[in-house]
């Protein structure tokens, strides 16, 4: 998903969502890779670890996000990609820290006009984990 850059009229240039501009380089890696949990009565979602390290000489922040890619389920279109969780950390230079994420269960449902409803989509789900919408570095499947 591309959103136009905030500038001059006719500028044309355009960003990744939720792109930003930081003077320190991040590298992800899985501390724990995401997992089904079940969250008693509002049904399951996933929980995940990343470990976010700053390789850079200067402090820094990165928003970390994560995406699901739905499966396409009786006919229903579904989203190339959309955003489920997100965590704005900021880190030391040099430093690692863990980062704990959760996409809740509603974050795995559609609405369904026969029922007139949210109702859980079954099935796998991609979930990637980076600091745009086209900068994602981590990828993991997970049946929901």
């Amino acid at each position: 998903m591309q959103v136009p850059c905030i500038g001059r009229r006719g500028h044309g240039r355009r960003i990744p969502f939720g792109h930003g501009l930081g003077f320190s380089p991040f590298s992800y890696a899985w501390d724990t890779a995401p997992a089904p949990f079940d969250n008693g009565s509002d049904g399951t979602g996933v929980r995940m670890a990343v470990a976010l390290t700053n390789e850079g000489s200067v402090d820094g922040v990165e928003v970390m996000q994560v995406y699901s890619s739905f499966p396409e389920s009786d006919g229903f279109p579904a989203a190339a990609k959309a955003l489920k969780a997100f965590a704005r950390v900021a880190v030391a230079a040099g430093a690692t820290v863990q980062v704990s994420l959760e996409v809740p269960a509603a974050g795995f449902m559609r609405w369904d006009n026969t029922a007139w409803g949210w109702k859980a989509a079954p099935g796998p789900y991609r979930l990637s984990v980076g600091g745009s919408s086209r900068d994602l570095r981590l990828t993991a499947d997970v049946v929901v």
